[in-house]
């Protein structure tokens, strides 16, 4: 069964004929697995656009077909030529944090995951350098400046645009190791003993790369609170956007959980509560102590 049976498939269970799959990654299921295969143009795509979200992708066909999935592959040439090294890496991270969350998905490229064994321990991520923008007019800066409004009595703290860029050892444009200019959490905020992380879309802004954009800052920010990855010395002098605060709550270990929030007024029409329950039931999150919800704004 590849894309067009599929397809019609999600539609008939979903009873909802807009339903469609990305032309850009083949999708196949046969005896139980489901096989994902991405174009390099898609391993080197934005990680919410629909030829790259295989995140999204894998949990939505799982979790609307438990049938006929059992297993998920994600496949892609890792020997061809890479168009753009940062997104490539921030793509391998992404495959290698999902196959260690779920037991049902594997790598189905050549690709050795070990690698992250050696390379995580060097890596570092950038801090704010200056205030966000209050005037920005875009539509989902707005709705972020209202939400923070309108939020502020229920958390100890919460702000926005939070940078997640990596780099090794060093924060310069030269030891980048992933795309940093306009990576950044949209809202985060801290209550008690909890980090809540929240990827805010526009009413009109439908995606499944919602889930795999929110799952790559999530994993980012475990990392960092598991010394995994690290922040620059220089990174506890910042005071910008309550940078401070979130660096000594991680820095005295006073985060024991994260969580993180679809914030939207609605999600893709595949995203079902069945799907989120998917995204939960992970061995390795619930040990790690991470869980996702949806918020409707």
């Amino acid at each position: 069964m590849k894309n067009q049976e599929i397809v019609r498939k999600l539609r008939q269970i979903s009873q909802n004929t807009n339903v469609n799959l990305p032309k850009s990654i083949d999708f196949e299921v046969l005896d139980g697995i489901l096989r994902i295969n991405l174009s390099d143009k898609g391993v080197c795509a934005n990680m919410q656009s629909n030829e790259s979200a295989f995140e999204g992708w894998a949990l939505c066909l799982k979790a609307w077909l438990p049938d006929l999935i059992k297993k998920v592959l994600i496949c892609w040439n890792p020997t061809s030529l890479k168009s753009d090294l940062l997104h490539y890496e921030r793509f391998k991270y992404r495959v290698w944090k999902f196959i260690r969350t779920y037991d049902w998905a594997e790598n189905g490229s050549l690709f050795n995951m070990d690698y992250y064994g050696e390379n995580l321990k060097n890596w570092v991520i950038n801090f704010p350098c200056d205030e966000a923008d209050k005037e920005v007019q875009g539509d989902e800066a707005i709705l972020e400046r209202d939400y923070i409004s309108n939020e502020k009595g229920n958390y100890d703290v919460i702000d926005q645009q939070l940078p997640v860029g990596v780099f090794n050892s060093v924060v310069s444009k030269a030891s980048s190791v992933m795309p940093h200019g306009k990576s950044q959490i949209d809202i985060w905020a801290l209550r008690g003993d909890t980090l809540h992380i929240f990827e805010l879309k526009k009413p009109n802004n439908l995606m499944v790369g919602i889930i795999s954009e929110l799952m790559y800052y999530v994993n980012i920010m475990n990392d960092i609170k598991n010394r995994r990855i690290k922040y620059p010395q220089n990174a506890k002098q910042c005071e910008y956007r309550n940078f401070d605060i979130l660096y000594n709550s991680l820095d005295s270990n006073k985060i024991h959980f994260i969580k993180g929030h679809f914030l939207a007024e609605k999600l893709h029409p595949l995203i079902s509560p069945a799907v989120i329950a998917l995204l939960n039931n992970s061995h390795i999150q619930k040990m790690e102590h991470i869980e996702y919800s949806y918020i409707a704004l």
